[in-house]
C-alpha cells in the first residue's frame, strides 16, 4: 500500500516560518491505542483500516518540538470513508460535511499558521482567540517535552531560556493566504519516530547552543 499516495494535500500559510521535517506512518487493522497520540483508534463499520500520519516539525511558534497527526479511515477497497486530524491536543473531523475538501479520493487539509493544528477549512483558525497575537507576540515555552520524549531527552532550565531567546526570531504575521505545501520531508516508519525526533532535536539544540555563544 502506497501510504505517500494517500497523504492529504496540505495548505500552508504563505508566511509560515517552519517546515515539516518528517512524516511517520502507521497502519492499524484492529482497534488499539495510537502509538504516538493519546487516543484509541476504532476499527468497525465501514472502516477496515486506519492510516495514521504523525507530522513532525522541530518547532511551533511557542516551543521546540511539535508533533501533529492526521488519520484516514479506509474501507475494504482502500477508499477514504472518514478522517480526523489533531487540533491542539485533541482532534476534529478532517472532512467537511459536504465533502468539499475531498477531491478524487484525496483530502485537502489546512495547517494553522505557526501552531500546525489541521482542519478541513482555514476559517476555523480565525475563530480562535488571539489567532494573530499568538504568532506576532508568541509566549515561547522553550523545549516542550511530552510523553513521547519522556526518558529520551531532558533540558535544564538555564539552557531552556536560551531556547526561548532563540525563538524570538520566528515571530510573524499570518498572511491568510494558503499555498500548497511542496517542500520535501522525510518519510519514516512509525517505529523510527522517536529516534528520528531525538536526533533532529539534538541538532537544533546544538544550533541554539552556538547561537547563545555569539
Amino acid at each position: 500500500m502506497n501510504l505517500e499516495k494517500y497523504f492529504p494535500k496540505l495548505m500552508m500559510d504563505e508566511n509560515e516560518p517552519f517546515d515539516i521535517k518528517a512524516v511517520a506512518t502507521e497502519v492499524y487493522t484492529h482497534t488499539q491505542k495510537s502509538k504516538s497520540f493519546n487516543r484509541t483508534l476504532l476499527i468497525g463499520g465501514k472502516t477496515s483500516k486506519i492510516v495514521e500520519y504523525a507530522v513532525y516539525f522541530d518547532y511551533d511558534i511557542g516551543h521546540l518540538y511539535d508533533l501533529e497527526h492526521i488519520w484516514l479511515y479506509l474501507d475494504d477497497k482502500d477508499r477514504i470513508v472518514y478522517s480526523e486530524c489533531s487540533f491542539h491536543g485533541r482532534y476534529i473531523k478532517g472532512i467537511m460535511p459536504d465533502e468539499s475538501n475531498k477531491v478524487d479520493e484525496s483530502l485537502i487539509l489546512y495547517c494553522q499558521p505557526g501552531k500546525h493544528a489541521f482542519a478541513p477549512t482555514p476559517l476555523v483558525f480565525r475563530l480562535l482567540p488571539n489567532y494573530y497575537d499568538t504568532c506576532r507576540h508568541p509566549e515561547a515555552r522553550g523545549f516542550l517535552i511530552t510523553s513521547v520524549l519522556d526518558g529520551h531527552m531532558t533540558i535544564d532550565e538555564s539552557f531552556n531560556q536560551a531556547v526561548i531567546d532563540y525563538m524570538d526570531q520566528f515571530a510573524f504575521t499570518p498572511a491568510d493566504k494558503y499555498l500548497t505545501y511542496t517542500k520535501d520531508f522525510d518519510w519514516i516508519e512509525g517505529s523510527d519516530l522517536v529516534s528520528y525526533i531525538v536526533k533532529s532535536l539534538n541538532k537544533e539544540l546544538e544550533r541554539i547552543h552556538d547561537f547563545k555563544r555569539l
